[in-house]
């Protein structure tokens, strides 16, 4: 679409008179697709901006894959033109020969084409990309069902500059067409003919004739396990069936289909079966020592290694939770092959340095949540790599870790603006100055813990309320400077909020709940254990403020009478939503509590532990009213009766003697 002069004269908004449109440009160049969609929308002269073709040099569609037909392809191609250097229609199983024809025409300038699982795709197409695409160098066809050996021959007539092909699970692909590629492409350093079964040595030594420059080469399966499967099921279902069943399993499952044949055996330890994998229930088989002449001892990773290496860029999610042998080692090996990892759970790993952590954000940019709860080697350095390396951020726990200080704080939300939940629980130096980072680096936080932190005041909290108006759930338990102020601040900016725990926070009182009753509609779990000031003034505000709250802790609140019970009791919130009420440790309470509660038809389960006033009988009444619910209480012993048979001596057997 040629661009048209009089919109750049004359924009609309006043962002767009005070950006010059080249600012703007840079900008836009780096969004993704569907922002980029969204920023079309705003206004014309925004819509030819954003749709211009330079800003679309890198198109990945896999997230619509289901959506992706033919003339989106065309539309693209036509808009993109020669700016398009890399396309990703992984798993577009509805684009066709037409759209790729129509994409080689019009982007003559692509240099990464990624069409695995294209299932339409033919010959045609890729002779298409070879006439009139020479600057091709990475092309993905793996499970291209319909690839021969035709295509092989036209990539190494027309695309010299090759560097990397996937023809994995090709299966009309043979040696010819590998040799016709070898002869062609020698700049090749990356191979994958994975599944093909009629890949034999012959081919392999034209690569290895022509392509002396290969650095990775995967010929998996490159066999004839594939031509000879050994049991009935196997010689019924195709492949690809299997592999849909076995995509389905936990590690343990996948191991005992292993273990049937070699055909499956092949196909349950194949690495796109591996992409979660959560080891807690191993974690003390994870790993072993190896014992030393000098009696030191060290650990070597052949089990996260072996899983690294097998499933390389499948990986997405791993749980090593609790695995306290694993070392740097492993971790190292582990990020060096699984660039695509995004979940990882290393959680009580004790043994995890900052070596580890700068590994990880060097090599896998695309992780987005992080638990290192726990790992008490890791200090700022850890947090400024993470910084560094792993944007695309938004969930990160760092609980217990106690080198960590404010300095890393700062700098990992200087770095990593998206995230959305954070957690430094029992992180001493954590304090107002880190919060205070948090809150004006990353406006997006959804969920916030700072338990324990008991260096943080009213001056972070606030800063945090003004800006993270999302904030849905905050834990300061144990922060004892906050007051009142800390409340007041989240009643005014925080309406969202429906998490709020706040145990042992004594300088917290009535006024402050008053707020948050007033405002804060959506509340539902509520920990107040230990706000020894508060009275039934504060139930009576959150009865008829709070309708959907569902637990209420209320231990160690020694001001609160059954006169706040009733009232309670009686609000929006009693009669549907309220089903987990802990009064521990409330000397005020008596049996009317429990007759107040009756009427809370939802409850499920109330704690009265150290509750002197209450008796048996009351509770036995509770239980007739609502019989599914659970009530934990204590009782002290009955003091032992008086020994019986007649009335007790005056003297002992010796006095009477005397």
């Amino acid at each position: 679409m040629p661009i048209q002069k009089n919109y750049f004269l004359d924009p609309e908004d006043e962002i767009s008179k005070k950006l010059p449109k080249e600012i703007l440009f840079r900008i836009f160049s780096y969004l993704d697709v569907v922002s980029l969609c969204r920023c079309a929308q705003v206004s014309k002269y925004w819509n030819l901006l954003a749709l211009d073709g330079s800003n679309w040099q890198k198109i990945d569609l896999f997230d619509f894959q289901r959506d992706i037909e033919g003339p989106v392809i065309e539309n693209i191609s036509q808009r993109c033109g020669g700016f398009l250097k890399l396309l990703s229609l992984k798993g577009c199983q509805s684009v066709g020969d037409q759209s790729i024809r129509t994409l080689a025409q019009h982007c003559h300038n692509i240099e990464y084409l990624d069409l695995s699982d294209c299932k339409r795709i033919t010959d045609l197409a890729i002779q298409s990309l070879s006439k009139h695409c020479p600057k091709l160098s990475i092309v993905y066809l793996e499970s291209c069902v319909n690839i021969s050996d035709c295509s092989l021959k036209a990539i190494s007539d027309g695309c010299s500059s090759l560097t990397e092909i996937n023809i994995s699970w090709c299966d009309s692909v043979t040696e010819n067409g590998v040799e016709a590629l070898a002869r062609g492409c020698h700049k090749i350093k990356k191979f994958s003919s994975k599944g093909c079964k009629q890949v034999n040595d012959r081919a392999v030594i034209c690569l290895a004739t022509y392509c002396p420059n290969i650095e990775v080469l995967n010929l998996h399966s490159c066999d004839n396990y594939f031509l000879d499967p050994e049991d009935e099921i196997s010689k019924k279902l195709p492949k690809e069936i299997l592999f849909r069943i076995f995509s389905y399993l936990d590690v343990v499952s996948l191991c005992r289909c292993a273990q049937v044949s070699k055909y499956w055996n092949l196909l349950a330890l194949d690495g796109s079966n591996w992409q979660k994998i959560d080891l807690f229930d191993f974690q003390r088989d994870i790993e072993r020592k190896i014992a030393h002449n000098d009696g030191e001892t060290n650990s070597q990773g052949p089990v996260i290694e072996n899983i690294s290496q097998r499933c390389g860029g499948f990986l997405k999610l791993l749980s090593l939770k609790g695995c306290q042998s694993v070392g740097d080692q492993s971790i190292r090996t582990l990020a060096q092959h699984c660039h695509n990892i995004e979940y990882l759970d290393l959680s009580d790993c004790k043994r995890i340095t900052d070596l580890a952590i700068q590994s990880l954000s060097k090599h896998c940019p695309k992780l987005s949540i992080v638990y290192l709860e726990s790992c008490v080697n890791i200090s700022d350095c850890s947090l400024k790599a993470i910084s560094d390396g792993c944007s695309s951020l938004t969930e990160i726990n760092i609980s217990w870790c106690d080198s960590v200080t404010e300095n890393g704080v700062e700098a990992l939300a200087r770095g990593c603006h998206k995230i959305k939940k954070f957690s430094s629980k029992g992180c001493k130096q954590v304090n107002d100055r880190a919060v205070i980072c948090l809150a004006t680096y990353c406006p997006n936080i959804e969920v916030l813990n700072l338990h324990s932190c008991d260096s943080i005041t009213d001056i972070s909290i606030q800063k945090i309320s003004e800006k993270c108006l999302n904030l849905r759930q905050l834990c300061v338990s144990k922060c004892a400077q906050l007051s009142d102020q800390t409340l007041i601040a989240l009643a005014q900016h925080n309406p969202l909020l429906n998490t709020l725990e706040v145990a042992g926070c004594h300088q917290f009182t009535d006024l402050g709940f008053q707020a948050l009753g007033k405002n804060c509609k959506y509340l539902e779990r509520m920990d107040l254990e230990e706000c020894n000031q508060i009275t039934d003034l504060t139930l009576a505000h959150l009865a008829t403020g709070c309708p959907s709250l569902e637990k209420l802790t209320l231990s160690h609140c020694e001001l609160i009478t059954d006169d706040g019970i009733r009232q309670l009791a009686a609000g929006s919130c009693a009669a549907e939503s309220l089903s987990v009420l802990e009064l521990d440790n409330c000397p005020l309470i008596t049996d009317a509590t429990l007759d107040h509660l009756i009427s809370c038809h939802n409850l499920q389960r109330i704690e009265l532990y150290d509750c002197q006033l209450i008796t048996r009988s009351a509770i036995g009444r509770l239980k007739n009213h609502l019989p599914n619910i659970k009530v934990h209480a204590y009782f002290a012993p009955v003091t032992p009766p008086p020994t019986t048979g007649g009335p007790r001596p005056r003297y002992c057997r010796c006095c009477e003697i005397l």
